[in-house]
């Protein structure tokens, strides 16, 4: 099938096929038809221009390996295909192209692997450095008049401001921010008020240090905040976009 499929140029086999392919090939020491089956493998991941799944690099890498071993390799091949054409070194070749391929994408696909898991802890460190702030924070403007009489985010942004001068605007929305999607700043209508029983409950968690939490991981809290600033920017000028978009559709379908 792979064969029929390849010289046909018709549509491409499955991934899993020519890999069960390989392996069965593999297992029965046919190296030509092996490496011929590592070859489609090699071409099907150029053709869909991403990386192999682990689970795919595992298994292939697995079963070419066998065939290093000589005693693996049987001397009489029976089977037949375009392999035949070629003579034992250049399969050998070949296979060794093919492992030494394998061998560096298995090593990329660890490293970004363990980019990944870098990053999402970094990224839950931050997040928790930057609720343990907002709750530093609430437990102050619970204390400030100002901020128990707001009814607009500007307003509770300006407060934030005032209570830690050397946080960046930026940082005081991410703080606003935090504050409602933890039920304390509540919405109702265009108003936004401050729920002093849910803000009471939070500030118990939290530690009274206020002057500490503001500057351990502060960093980290700025980074955090002008990454999620401007994402924020983004979706709404991709909505305001959106509506325009909409608007002057509306506007065409009434001049028609």
């Amino acid at each position: 099938t792979v064969v029929a499929a390849t010289e046909s140029g018709g549509a491409p086999v499955a991934l899993d096929e020519v890999l069960e392919l390989l392996e069965a090939c593999a297992e029965a020491g046919e190296l030509g038809a092996a490496v011929y089956c590592g070859e489609q493998l090699e071409a099907l991941q150029r053709h869909c221009c991403s990386p192999f799944p682990t689970d795919i690099l595992e298994r292939s890498f697995a079963a070419l390996k066998r065939l290093l071993r000589p005693s693996a390799v049987v001397q009489a091949s029976k089977l037949e295909g375009p392999w035949s054409n070629s003579g034992m070194s250049k399969h050998r070749k070949t296979l060794g192209r093919l492992i030494n391929m394998l061998v560096a994408a298995r090593k990329e696909h660890r490293g970004e692997g363990e980019e990944v898991r870098r990053t999402d802890v970094k990224s839950v460190i931050k997040q928790e450095a930057l609720t343990q702030f907002t709750r530093t924070v609430l437990c102050k403007l619970t204390k400030d008049t100002k901020a128990l009489t707001a009814k607009r985010r500007g307003d509770f942004v300006e407060v934030v401001l005032r209570l830690c001068p050397d946080v960046s605007r930026a940082l005081a929305w991410s703080v606003v921010w935090e504050l409602e999607r933890c039920d304390v700043l509540q919405s109702r209508g265009r108003e936004v008020l401050l729920c002093l029983n849910t803000a009471m409950r939070r500030c118990n968690k939290s530690s009274p240090d206020f002057l500490a939490a503001q500057n351990e991981h502060m960093q980290d809290l700025e980074a955090l905040a002008r990454e999620r600033f401007e994402q924020r920017k983004k979706r709404q000028k991709a909505r305001e976009r959106g509506r325009r978009m909409k608007r002057k559709r509306m506007q065409d379908d009434l001049d028609e």
